[in-house]
């Protein structure tokens, strides 16, 4: 839901108002003024990270980070995932994530629009229930295997080295495997091994998540 404006109005002041307090704090000379004039970018950055972190709405599922992509005109929803096993260096695959094993996911991306894009932590053990209640309150767009991989592919800095993106989608949309006499149903995930080497992975849904997992969730920027 969007902001009202009077809700955008206390939050200017509000904003005025901590710079005005932390600038007290902060001994500033001539030369220190400049030198922060000249990192604009990285202070801008900072205030994002502080406001992403501090505007999580369910302890459960804190806010990591938030940035926007834009999907290439030329994007191709049917040939995505064999796209990107092709065009992408320096990660490791799964044999099994391919277009046709993902081709029913929820959401296809649309060529040339823009989204968002947030990571969630997972400060607890979540089932994969508890996740898609958690994307269904959040009005999350079920992107699969090929929205994640679109993010790796574009933002691949956004990504973190120590946790698992995880890109749920619901059951019957993802790709099933056999688990002893139990059939299971696999969801997409991008991390990276010990080693340093980024992995395109699965994980089964029936396996709770925790601490070194987290959600990547696209949202439509038009709602």
């Amino acid at each position: 839901t969007p902001t009202t404006k009077r809700q955008e109005e206390q939050f200017e002041k509000f904003a005025l108002a901590m710079v005005k307090k932390a600038r007290k704090k902060v001994f500033l000379n001539k030369d220190t003024m400049q030198m922060l004039f000249k990192n604009g970018g990285k202070v801008q950055r900072g205030v994002i990270d502080l406001l992403v972190r501090y505007s999580a709405s369910d302890d459960r599922f804190p806010l990591l980070n938030y940035f926007e992509i834009t999907v290439p005109k030329h994007y191709n929803h049917a040939t995505q995932l064999a796209d990107f096993a092709l065009l992408s260096k320096g990660i490791n695959i799964h044999e099994s994530i391919t277009d046709q094993n993902f081709a029913s996911v929820t959401h296809q991306l649309i060529p040339g629009k823009k989204y968002g894009v947030k990571i969630f932590g997972i400060t607890r053990r979540e089932t994969s229930e508890d996740c898609l209640a958690f994307y269904a309150k959040q009005r999350v767009l079920l992107v699969g295997a090929q929205g994640l991989s679109l993010a790796w592919q574009l933002k691949k800095k956004e990504f973190f080295p120590d946790k698992w993106a995880v890109s749920f989608d619901k059951k019957d949309a993802l790709w099933k495997t056999t688990l002893g006499y139990y059939k299971v149903s696999m969801a997409p995930c991008i991390g990276q091994s010990s080693n340093g080497i980024w992995r395109f992975f699965l994980s089964c849904v029936e396996i709770d998540s925790y601490g070194d997992r987290c959600l990547i969730c696209f949202f439509d920027l038009a709602a």
